[in-house]
């Protein structure tokens, strides 16, 4: 999804209603804010969606400005607010370990809280339609 921005739930919420397979999204804060997606998750209700929230406070492809989320807005309660029941924020690794390990059934939505801000890397080096073709054979398409 290399130059994109917000399609990561949405995508990951089609696989959930495609498939039995747990479905696992690394999504952003800023992503999320970026569209209206998760009241959509707690309509649709996929039992086998789990949305793992990087909230860093920034958006990391555009040059690291800071997002709504930063300061503003808990993702957490955002997802609650959305109708999703399975929520839980986290700050440190071990706090990511237990809410994995007790995630149950979903949709769940975790919130981790990272440090502000991005690493300094570049760009993925594949193309976006190198991105789909790996894509679309990982998923038998």
């Amino acid at each position: 999804m290399l130059g994109s921005y917000t399609p990561a739930t949405p995508i990951g919420l089609g696989l959930s209603l495609a498939t039995n397979e747990d479905i696992v999204v690394l999504d952003g804060d800023g992503s999320l804010l970026g569209t209206a997606v998760l009241p959509v998750v707690a309509a649709q209700a996929p039992a086998n969606l789990t949305i793992v929230c990087l909230d860093n406070g920034a958006f990391g492809s555009t040059g690291n400005q800071p997002t709504p989320a930063s300061g503003q807005v808990d993702m957490e309660l955002l997802a609650l607010a959305a109708g999703i029941r399975r929520t839980c924020k986290v700050q440190d690794e071990q706090e990511l370990v237990d809410a994995w390990e007790n995630r149950g059934r979903g949709p769940t939505f975790i919130h981790v809280v990272l440090k502000p801000g991005n690493a300094a890397v570049g760009n993925i080096p594949l193309t976006p339609a190198v991105i789909r073709e790996r894509f679309m054979r990982a998923i038998g398409g």
